[in-house]
């Protein structure tokens, strides 16, 4: 693990504690396997949605601050979210712009879009960035509210593009995964070198990829009310959907 990564995590545990009464512990190592994970339902388009998300933190109303309660509860914390007395906050590190003109461009250009891709998907409101000095320590921060990133990247990307694009991705999954036998596992491979293009194969069962228990894919089968949609004609496939490279756009 590198040293930036590393450093990335001691920001976090200086940034957050377990209770809003109180101070972070800085004196307890880092735990690169602990993680606070929230399950979301949405949709998107016809489609409808269940992911995980992995969490930094949460802002507390200041009413909260001297409330000896834990929060840590998953209805108490609907609670507070669904009161507006607590919103998710993500954080993250970069190089400081203030002094890195180039730092800023790749702001505005590349992180602003992966920062609101994640927090979008996961109903985060707001990211703290610690920009950092040579020697990796934070010096300054800089809050941004995820409404505002797009017109951040303005020029560069447009959440429209993103949206429009998931959707169809996931019009390509459906077409895919609903006519094929239950037990295949699908891999969908995406290469930066030819981005327009989505390779599609299966993936043996016993691969590293079939990581679902069986309980839960009984389960699942025996409650899910499954759909069959068509893909958009702008999907163009090969005929032999073991593999295949399929063009989006």
């Amino acid at each position: 693990m590198s040293k930036i990564i590393l450093l990335i995590y001691v920001f976090e545990q200086y940034m957050v504690s377990d209770h809003p009464k109180h101070s972070p512990d800085v004196s307890l190592p880092t735990d690169q396997n602990e993680e606070f994970s929230c399950v979301f339902r949405t949709r998107l388009g016809h489609h409808y949605l269940l992911y995980g998300a992995e969490m930094d933190g949460l802002k507390i109303d200041d009413k909260l601050t001297n409330t000896e309660e834990p929060i840590n509860d998953a209805g108490k914390l609907k609670d507070l979210l669904e009161k507006g007395l607590a919103k998710f906050v993500e954080l993250k590190s970069s190089a400081d712009a203030s002094i890195n003109k180039r730092e800023w461009s790749k702001i505005c250009r590349f992180k602003s879009l992966r920062w609101w891709v994640q927090c979008y998907m996961g109903g985060i409101q707001e990211v703290v960035c610690g920009y950092r000095g040579e020697d990796g320590i934070i010096r300054s921060l800089q809050t941004f509210r995820v409404e505002t990133l797009p017109q951040l990247g303005q020029g560069h990307w447009n959440p429209d593009v993103c949206l429009d694009y998931c959707s169809r991705f996931l019009d390509l999954v459906t077409n895919h995964v609903s006519n094929g036998p239950d037990e295949v596992i699908w891999s969908f491979i995406w290469n930066p070198q030819h981005p327009d293009n989505i390779e599609i194969g299966q993936v043996n069962k016993d691969s590293q990829y079939s990581f679902l228990h069986r309980w839960f894919t009984d389960e699942f089968k025996k409650n899910a009310k499954r759909k069959s949609d068509t893909s958009p004609s702008s999907l163009r496939e090969s005929s032999d959907k073991s593999k295949a490279k399929v063009k989006i756009g």
